[in-house]
């Protein structure tokens, strides 16, 4: 999330200003702060979830950022708040039965379901729907993702293979691969 997609308050009404909040985490530390979102039919109250990157981490995404940012070729200087919150991991939620840890660790798992997709896509041809009608749209499309688990076990399996080992040990372990997928 960057800084101006979502504009927030806080319970009073003021704007909720992201920045001053972050910098009062340390490096590795998780914090949460309640915070306003503007709704359609009012005003929807929510958790601002964040952890502030290591020094490393943050190197990194700062290295990342100014990469995209010459690939674009937007501006020759990044703005500083931008460079300062990409030290930052920001996630909002609605969710209070979670901690922001929890929050953070799905937020996580969510990015690495979305790689998985983009990966199948980019492997397997799943770009582009190659079927008109539900039925065989469903079918080519299921296909695809019997085919994608077959890969994924395969390539799972190939991991552990070793070819010392014996001959019919060697066997048996992918047969059991195939008769699991």
């Amino acid at each position: 999330m960057n800084l101006s997609s979502l504009p927030l308050t806080d319970e009073q009404g003021s704007r909720f200003e992201q920045l001053p909040q972050l910098r009062t985490l340390q490096a590795g530390q998780t914090g949460e702060w309640p915070a306003v979102m503007q709704g359609s039919k009012g005003d929807i109250a929510v958790r601002v979830c964040a952890y502030r990157k290591t020094d490393e981490q943050r190197m990194e995404s700062e290295r990342k950022l100014q990469r995209t940012a010459q690939k674009k070729q937007k501006q020759k200087q990044l703005q500083s708040q931008t460079v300062e919150a990409a030290g930052y991991v920001v996630v909002v939620t609605t969710l209070d039965c979670l901690s922001a840890q929890e929050v953070l660790a799905l937020y996580r798992h969510r990015w690495q379901v979305e790689l998985a997709f983009k990966r199948m896509k980019s492997l397997l041809g799943l770009s582009r729907l190659r079927k008109k009608n539900p039925e065989g749209a469903k079918a080519w499309l299921q296909g695809k993702l019997l085919v994608a688990c077959l890969i994924e076990r395969l390539i799972a399996t190939g991991e552990h293979f070793s070819p010392v080992e014996s001959e019919g040990h060697s066997r048996k372990r992918g047969s059991e691969a195939l008769s699991l997928a």
